[in-house]
This record gives structure tokens, sequence and C-alpha cells, in this order.
């Protein structure tokens, strides 16, 4: 059996001795942080003899591509992307839609609670006892109505979700049997999310017969990681009964912070044997791009999802401001890789706090830039997130340069631990006030000439360090 071409193929170099197969959706060429782990990950290995075939492609659609990533990727790499498709009812939905729109069809008004309405403006209100239990009851009738109607298209989407994700484990499986036919692999890994990752992987290790790692960038089945659109009991039973089933068929379940294998080794303890810690860890050439900015530039970098409200932060920078009187030329709070939160632009919602001046907000920008833009900043924040057992990747970028690192957090949470022990500025998730003493000390320091210097300057938190723990486990393996 010969498998398709792949996407992309760096050179080939003699000496490989062992063939991982990996099944990961973030990976080069997405930009997407989470896609930084294993493209730092295949440097190591194919430094230490392994060749990759990596299946990706699956990556979410407002997710960034930067095909130049491709041109650094180490020797004795392959890709191949099988794209995500929609489930089937999606996809004939999006075929009748110009039909019906055509014919005329059009979904009723709606109110602003995204009900239909056909309450006149200025209706006499009920006044009897009598009238006002009877509307009371039909209002609540109504709201139960909207609650169920709801609930049911949060089960429709999870029902999709999963629909979706299962074709394309399908072909992955076919896809990975194939490359196995002329290269077959010693080990087969997944890196997730997104999580139905570790089910392709899973099925394809036993198709193959060799072990199986599965990498838990972030918790799988949590309460926290469940999407709002599909929160629903359809969304709970099938991401725990397809946890279960990979982390009992893998031969090591890798996570990235001592807080989620502590969850972990709790809900599975036959497995807590299995489990490795593998955190991101820095990467030294970052270095490259720390500077040093003419403003004091308050900056944050990555999505703003998962509880990142930058409302407290816009409300401290208000205080700040009011106290220490700087200029819109001479403080800036930056925020790049998006422009909204919850739907509401970032440029409002820093009006309404009083510092629409003072902020600015990009969608995106090339990785080198973006990170030039994060090395010449005074503070970098790290702004409040649902997912307790987690760190971002972008602080290991945020470590290596110099500057004071603002920590709005969640105390006991892995990623305020880690950040306390570090040595970085951490304070309450909701404490606007103490945010705004802080940013005025580091405002003074920054005038003063009192300079920060990298929390990685002397390279404990590099990822080579952590990335050798997998190696080793790997190779004890394959």
């Amino acid at each position: 059996m010969t498998p398709p071409s792949p996407f992309f193929s760096s050179p080939a170099r003699p000496g490989a001795t062992r063939r991982l197969l990996l099944v990961s959706p973030a990976f080069p060429p997405s930009t997407e942080v989470g896609a930084l782990r294993w493209r730092r990950l295949a440097d190591v290995l194919t430094a230490r003899g392994w060749a990759l075939d990596v299946v990706a492609g699956a990556a979410y659609p407002w997710e960034g591509r930067d095909e130049r990533q491709l041109q650094t990727l180490p020797p004795n790499v392959r890709l191949w992307t099988p794209e995500l498709r929609p489930a089937w009812p999606d996809r004939a939905w999006k075929a009748i839609k110009p039909l019906l729109a055509g014919l005329g069809v059009r979904r009723p008004p709606r109110g602003t609670d995204g009900a239909s309405t056909g309450a006149a403006p200025g209706a006499p209100r009920a006044s009897a006892p009598e009238e006002r239990h009877g509307a009371a009851s039909a209002g609540a009738t109504e709201s139960s109505a909207r609650r169920l109607v709801a609930s049911l298209a949060r089960s429709y989407r999870a029902r999709n979700n999963f629909a979706a994700w299962t074709e394309w484990c399908d072909r992955v499986e076919r896809l990975g049997v194939a490359i196995a036919a002329t290269d077959r692999p010693s080990v087969v890994v997944s890196s997730g999310p997104p999580h139905m990752a570790h089910e392709a992987a899973r099925r394809l290790a036993a198709r193959l017969g060799v072990p199986l790692v599965i990498d838990l960038r972030d918790p799988w089945f949590a309460d926290h990681a469940e999407p709002a659109d599909m929160r629903s009991r359809t969304w709970r039973t099938r991401t725990a009964r397809y946890e279960a089933h990979a982390c009992h068929a893998a031969s090591r379940i890798v996570v990235n912070t001592t807080a989620a294998e502590q969850l972990m080794r709790a809900r599975y303890p036959a497995l807590a044997d299995r489990v490795l810690v593998v955190m991101n860890g820095a990467d030294p050439e970052v270095r490259r791009y720390a500077g040093r900015a003419t403003r004091f530039e308050i900056l944050h970098a990555g999505s703003l999802y998962g509880g990142r409200d930058p409302r407290v932060l816009f409300e401290a920078v208000r205080r700040f401001v009011e106290r220490e009187r700087p200029s819109p030329d001479e403080v800036r709070v930056t925020f790049i890789g998006d422009t909204r939160y919850e739907g509401e632009p970032l440029a409002e919602l820093a009006s309404r706090a009083g510092i629409g001046a003072w902020q600015e907000s990009i969608a995106s920008l090339p990785r080198d830039e973006a990170l030039r833009r994060m090395g010449e900043a005074a503070v970098l924040v790290v702004l409040p997130q649902q997912w307790s057992a987690s760190i971002p990747a972008k602080v290991f970028e945020y470590m290596q340069f110099d500057a004071w690192l603002l920590v709005m957090g969640h105390a006991g949470d892995a990623m305020t631990t880690l950040m306390e022990s570090a040595g970085a500025d951490v304070v309450a998730a909701s404490d606007a006030e103490a945010t705004a003493q802080l940013l005025a000390r580091r405002f003074r320091d920054w005038k003063g000439g009192r300079l920060p210097t990298a929390l990685n300057a002397d390279g404990r938190y590099d990822r080579a360090v952590q990335a050798a723990r997998l190696v080793e486990a790997l190779e004890a393996l394959g």
C-alpha cells in the first residue's frame, strides 16, 4: 500500500534508526502557540536519530498559518494534512441555504433574548392577581421552552462536532496504515487539543500493534474545558468515554504541569505510573528578539478565550494613569492576537474604562514580529484563565525577555504557582487596585532606569531539559 504524497517533506538525512508517527493538529504551518511544542520536540528527536511522520491539518478555521515555518523543520520530517470536514448535516445545510434564501425563506424576527417575539410595544400590563399569575406562568413556560431549545441546540452541535472528528479519525487511521506499510513507526504519539487526535492515534496504534503515547497539552474531560456552545450531556458522556479509552490504551500519558499530573492520577489511579510531566519550556533562540522600547508598554500576546478577561486590567490601568499622569505616548496597553473579547471590540472596552487613548489591539502578526514586540515590552501580561491545571506556552516565551511579568491569576492554580516560584509579579485575578499599584511601582522603576532581567536568564526553564524527559520515555518504548 503506497501512502499519498506528503504535504511537505524536509530533506532526508541518513542515520535515522527510529520512526515516530505523530497525530497533532497543532503543528506548523499553524501559528498557534500549541504548535510550538512538537515543533521544538522534533528538533530534539531528529537530533537523536528519530524520523517523524506527522499527521496534522485539522486546525481550527480561525488559526493562522505561516508557510515559512516549514522551511525551519529539521531533517527527516514528513507532513500530511487531512482536512477536517463538517458533519453531513452541516454540509447539507450549507448546500440548501442558498436555495432557501432564493425562495424567500427567512428566520423569524428575534427579540433581544434571541427568541421570536410578537409582543407589541406599550402593551397593557396585567393588574389583577390572577392575571399576574397567568403572565408569570406563561413567562416561565416560555423561558423553560427557550432553555430546552438552547439545550437541544448545544447537544446537536456536540453531536455534529463528534461526527466530523470521527470521520477525520477514520481517514487518519487509513492514512496511518498506508504510511506504516512502507515506514513502520516504533511508536504512535498524539498531541491535543484538539483532543480527538488521541482517538485517531489510539485506533492507529491498535491497528499497527505499536505503543501509544498521548500528550495532553490541556485537560480533556473537565468542566472548565467544556465548550460553551456544546455544553451538554452529549459532550460530557462522549468526552469522558474517549478520554478513558485513550488513557487505558496509552503506554505513557504526558501532561505539562504537576497539577494536571495530580488530576490524571486521581482520575485513573491504576494508571498513575504511566503519567509523565513534560513542561513546555523556553526556547533559547527567542532571546534574540529581546530589546528596549522608548515607552512603557504593557503587552498581552495571544487569544482572549477561556476566561482571559481584559476588563480588570483596563480598570487597573485607568487607576494607574489617573495617579501617575503619563501621556499616551509614554504608556501603551497593547493586545496582539485578538481585537475582541466576547464579541466586543477591545477599543470599546478600553474607552468605557477611560483609557481609549492608551490602548492598542492588533489581530495578528507574523511570529517574528510578535516576538520582537514582546521583546521590547516593559510589562508582559498573563491574564487569568479557566484551566487551573494548565500553563500557557507563551509564559515560557515571556520568561526569555527582560520584562516584568504581570500574572493575574487564581491562588493555587498551576500557572500562578509556577510564576510565583519564578519571581513574577503575581496579583489576584479580580484585584484591580493591587494591579494598579504594581503597575505604578514598575513604571517608576522603569523611569528610574531600574530594569528587570529575564526570569529564565539562568536557563532553568529551557525546553531542552523538559524535552529530554520525553525523548527518554519514547526511547524506552521504541
